[in-house]
């Protein structure tokens, strides 16, 4: 594995993996997060997604430092990053109740600022060049 592949891997691990840690470690907390999400009413729902959304997280972190499965932690992570920015875009004017769970710094800002947006394009620009590279 090359240098480079290296410099874009290790930073995205660590971003997902402490960051799935800290949602399991706070169920709760996220659970709120996600129920801003708006995309259920239903508690359940909102649970199930929860649970979704941290294994998803730690299944690219895990995935990520196998070669086998690199590619395919690397779409899954596009995807998630595509599905956070159009929640990010749906709710711009209408900000979150409890906070953003953006990725690099949680932020318990209610609003949805531009540098939370740029952020999940960051993160999907290192997913692409992981895949390109």
């Amino acid at each position: 594995m090359n240098l480079i592949k290296i410099i874009f891997l290790l930073p995205i691990i660590a971003i997902f993996y402490k960051d799935s840690i800290k949602k399991m470690n706070n169920l709760y907390g996220y659970y709120l997060i996600v129920s801003d999400f708006r995309i259920s009413t239903s508690k359940v729902m909102i649970s199930i997604f929860t649970s979704i959304f941290i294994s998803i997280d730690l299944a690219i972190a895990l995935g990520l430092l196998v070669s086998t499965t690199r590619n395919i932690s690397c779409i899954l992570g596009i995807i998630l990053e595509l599905f956070y920015l159009i929640i990010m875009l749906k709710n711009y004017d209408k900000g979150f109740e409890n906070g953003c769970n953006c990725y690099i710094i949680n932020t318990t800002n209610k609003e949805i600022r531009l540098i939370d947006i740029l952020k999940i394009i960051g993160v999907i620009f290192v997913f692409i060049c992981i895949l390109i590279i």
